[in-house]
């Protein structure tokens, strides 16, 4: 049983990773993503906007231009890795997909906190002030 749903998650993880190499084969040669289609229609970043930016910049090892890109899961990218590594030794062990109330709970927090990222990076008077420019790679 156990060597059944490791099996699952590999197979996840490769099906992941594969689908993650393709599109960024296709964006680093065509410079072509998806675009977001909140962005398109209001003009405001969605909590998700940056995300491939930031994992291209980490790809090519610019740190700063990620950070940039979306500093919120830039710095919080090894509580995401904790939360699933938690799920998936749960799933291996015969639990389900599923998190104890302590991990459930600062998965709320977590996402309070992506909440108010996207707030704030909304409101031009306060991201752009502290923002750095991509391009550039300067605070404002």
């Amino acid at each position: 049983m156990k060597k059944e749903r490791i099996r699952r998650l590999l197979i996840r993880d490769s099906i992941v990773v594969a689908i993650l190499a393709v599109y960024g084969s296709i964006v680093s040669l065509t410079h072509w993503s998806i675009p977001c289609i909140v962005y398109q229609l209001t003009g405001l970043q969605c909590p998700g906007c940056g995300i491939s930016r930031m994992l291209l910049a980490i790809l090519h090892g610019d740190f700063r231009a990620a950070f940039s890109f979306h500093p919120f899961l830039f710095a919080t990218w090894p509580f995401i890795a904790y939360l699933i590594l938690r799920m998936d030794h749960r799933y291996v062990n015969g639990y389900g997909m599923t998190l104890k109330k302590p991990d459930t709970i600062l998965a709320c927090f977590y996402m309070i906190g992506l909440v108010i990222f996207t707030i704030w990076r909304i409101c031009p008077r306060f991201y752009k002030r502290y923002a750095i420019i991509p391009e550039k790679h300067l605070i404002i």
